[in-house]
């Protein structure tokens, strides 16, 4: 996961590439400025709001607790949680770019998108009673279309 540069965040890098602090001892650049920095376009948002790290270490949990026998539920929705306090702390820590305001909108998509992608993959959800696992496709698809489009 990493930060998404929106058209904001290119505007506001830019201006600080342009600051004279920006400036080493004599007046000579420290480091040479980026002209510009482009929004991220819609697949790189797509992979900036989907918290793979956390999804594969889930499906890496979720896997060996397959091997086991006599798991209760309480243990997948226990992981489940700890994943997803940890979850907007990884975003907010991976979204952090030097000169730029913490992403907040990307932290919640990508907090969202984990409990998305663990509803779409069964997870504690497949549990509750009524759960199909088709539901998890639509939302899965849905939210994977929707949620570049809200950064």
């Amino acid at each position: 996961m990493r930060r998404i540069i929106t058209k904001e965040d290119s505007k506001l890098l830019q201006k600080a590439a342009a600051r004279p602090e920006a400036l080493a001892v004599g007046g000579a650049p420290s480091k040479t400025p980026e002209t510009s920095t482009p929004p991220d376009n819609y697949v790189s948002k797509l992979s900036g709001v989907i918290p793979a790290e956390i999804i594969a270490g889930w499906t890496a949990i979720v896997g060996v607790l397959a091997t086991q026998t006599g798991v209760s539920q309480d243990v997948y929705w226990a992981i489940f949680v700890v994943l997803l306090v940890l979850t907007p702390l990884y975003a907010l820590r991976a979204s952090k770019e030097k000169g730029l305001p913490p992403a907040w909108r990307q932290v919640v998509l990508a907090t969202v998108a984990f409990i998305v992608w663990v509803f779409a993959l069964g997870g504690p959800f497949a549990f509750l009673k009524g759960y199909q696992s088709y539901y998890g496709s639509i939302v899965i698809t849905a939210y994977t279309l929707a949620a570049p489009l809200a950064i």
